[in-house]
């Protein structure tokens, strides 16, 4: 038997996001799973982006410093 899997905070709030959603605002007959994917693919898209733009500005900051 293998041990459970203990969860993340962000995977413990993407469950309970879906879940959520799926019994407050879209009822029982909507393909959760697409919906899974499409906010999951969103979310990382989004977080890389961030981290592009923040190591980004980071560098630019190194090599161009500006005095006050």
């Amino acid at each position: 038997m293998q041990p459970k899997h203990a969860l993340s905070a962000g995977e413990y709030i993407i469950n309970v996001l879906g879940e959520g959603f799926k019994q407050n605002f879209l009822g029982t007959d909507i393909n959760m799973e697409f919906l899974t994917l499409t906010v999951r693919s969103y979310a990382t898209s989004t977080v890389k982006a961030l981290r592009k733009l923040t190591v980004k500005a980071v560098k630019q900051q190194n090599i161009n410093p500006t005095s006050i």
